[in-house]
């Protein structure tokens, strides 16, 4: 049994949501510009919520990203006294297989499932499905349900600190593009209380900062000080308007840094109307002032109205 190091991974391949020619990596592809025609981007990322998770306890931790079945039976068969497996809901049935695998082969070991597919999890089983295939559900943030299992520090500052690159292009210009792109993640959940979010329920209408602005900053100087060429972070919040004095701060600090200001920008989160209030009372020019060079901008359907949602009447996408 190794009782001194954890393996996380994600399911096994192959995904039951795309065809074998799809890449298992290529979210833009395949949700965010799918469709898009020309523009549509070919891309390839990582689990980084297992990467942040390694990066922040203090035992050693081995990760599989995207494994074929018999790189996870390989390492399930060392025995590990502790799995972790990051999953989206569609993912369910390759997860209940691994788990099953893992009761067979290892029966000490502790199972923990964790992100949406947790979430599915949790609201589809009785108590005892759920006891029958995983130890740990993990709702939640889960830097601090984790550094709680193993008895560490839960008041440690949370790290980032030169995670994977990811990359992007449209498919007339590369289609295999470099990991040109850095990663971070500034903040998790949202107070808004859509009806329709799942990450609203799961972080319970609050949001959780894992970075401040000047720790947000300082990952970005530290992907510079390692990669020269890296110009751009895709930086994870469901809406960076939603917080202006977070912004605010990050505005300071980015503009002390000429470098920054010259070379790198980042892809932030908003939706439409807090877009459109943050530039009512800041101006439109504090936008990119922030270091910011693209929003990912949620919109809602133009019959939103009749259900009750408000954000299309407050601002126009256009």
């Amino acid at each position: 049994m190794i009782t001194n190091r954890i393996l996380l991974t994600t399911p096994c391949y192959p995904y039951p949501s795309l065809p074998a020619n799809d890449s298992l990596t290529d979210a833009t592809g395949q949700r965010f510009t799918h469709g898009d025609d020309i523009f549509s981007l070919v891309s390839h990322t990582h689990c980084y919520a297992n990467h942040i998770l390694a990066q922040n306890i203090n035992m050693p931790a081995t990760l599989l990203e995207y494994p074929r079945w018999n790189n996870f039976i390989e390492e399930v068969d060392k025995e590990y006294a502790m799995i972790g497996i990051s999953a989206f809901p569609v993912h369910l049935d390759m997860v209940m297989k691994m788990c099953t695998y893992i009761r067979e082969k290892s029966p000490e070991t502790k199972i923990l499932l964790g992100s949406y597919g947790a979430q599915a999890f949790a609201a589809q089983y009785d108590e005892e499905t759920k006891k029958k295939y995983v130890d740990h559900v993990v709702l939640g943030e889960g830097v601090k349900f984790l550094r709680e299992l193993l008895g560490e520090d839960t008041d440690r500052p949370i790290q980032q600190k030169v995670m994977p690159k990811c990359g992007g292009a449209p498919a007339f210009i590369n289609k295999y593009p470099k990991g040109g792109l850095g990663f971070l993640v500034t903040g998790l959940g949202c107070p808004g209380g859509c009806d329709f979010c799942a990450t609203t329920e799961m972080y319970k209408k609050k949001r959780i900062e894992l970075l401040s602005p000047d720790d947000f900053v300082n990952h970005v100087e530290l992907y510079r000080k390692h990669f020269k060429n890296l110009s751009s972070i895709f930086v994870i919040e469901e809406d960076h308007f939603r917080h202006p004095r977070w912004l605010t701060k990050t505005k300071e600090r980015w503009e002390k840094n000429m470098d920054l200001v010259k070379n790198v920008d980042w892809t932030g989160f908003g939706s439409v109307d807090f877009i459109w209030h943050y530039a009512e009372n800041y101006g439109w020019d504090a936008i990119p002032e922030t270091g910011m060079g693209a929003v990912f901008i949620g919109v809602e359907s133009k019959f939103a109205g009749e259900h009750g949602y408000r954000k299309v009447r407050e601002a126009d996408a256009r």
